[in-house]
């Protein structure tokens, strides 16, 4: 993975842990009628990461159909086509020949 991969994953990971944590900021008062009724640590933590997994799904389901169109796009682009062609049979290692 390039750095730009790293840096993609660094700051979707801190985007992440940003809107849950105003998500539970912002419930509050819903978090403390459900322990005042006897709800557990457990299941609001539960809860809350069915949130995330919800949000996720979501995120890859329009995500990855946007970036496949993208990605086809900019493959057609001037410049694009000259990445994606095979290498040339001379230019692979010798040892692959073997």
């Amino acid at each position: 993975m390039g750095a730009l991969g790293v840096l993609a994953l660094v700051l979707s990971g801190a985007l992440v842990t940003n809107t849950m944590s105003a998500l539970v900021a912002q419930q509050i008062d819903q978090i403390g009628m459900m322990k005042a009724i006897g709800a557990d640590a457990r299941l609001i933590r539960r809860i809350y990461n069915q949130t995330v997994l919800a949000y996720g799904l979501l995120g890859l389901a329009v995500g990855a159909p946007l970036a496949s169109r993208l990605g086809y796009r900019l493959a057609g682009l001037p410049g694009g086509e000259s990445q994606l062609r095979p290498l040339p049979a001379a230019a692979l290692p010798g040892w692959r020949w073997a």
